[in-house]
């Protein structure tokens, strides 16, 4: 009876554990995403193809605080509003922006997992 119980009480404790870190995890994603919205990286993102929410949970936190940080710093604000504007945007790529080899490579990783998975194939995490 007492083994039972301890081994239960084991288990319930790393079930505990492991919603907890799941939770944390989830807080985390969340905050990220807030701080992506609240700059142009975050409509820069969905002009290139890439769903913000998987970016925030997908993309290292230090590469996000580095995106984060060059679009703060960025000196090209008015350009890159006109071509956030632009509908004709898709024709020309916007290289005045500091992000955007390093936004691309995650568009392209993020379609390259996408195809995978619908092929039942698991992508390579960033």
């Amino acid at each position: 009876m007492l083994e039972t119980g301890l081994i239960v009480g084991c288990g319930l404790a790393a079930l505990v554990l492991v919603w907890r870190r799941w939770m944390a995890a989830g807080l985390r994603c969340q905050r990220r995403l807030r701080a992506v919205r609240r700059l142009r990286l975050g409509r820069m993102l969905v002009a290139l193809g890439v769903d913000p929410r998987r970016y925030a949970a997908l993309v290292p936190a230090e590469v996000i605080a580095r995106h984060q940080g060059r679009c703060r710093g960025c000196r090209c604000t008015g350009a890159c509003e006109r071509w956030l504007r632009d509908p004709r945007r898709r024709l020309d790529a916007p290289r005045f922006c500091p992000n955007y080899p390093s936004l691309v490579r995650c568009a392209a990783h993020f379609a390259l997992a996408t195809r995978r998975r619908r092929r039942g194939a698991v992508g390579r995490p960033l």
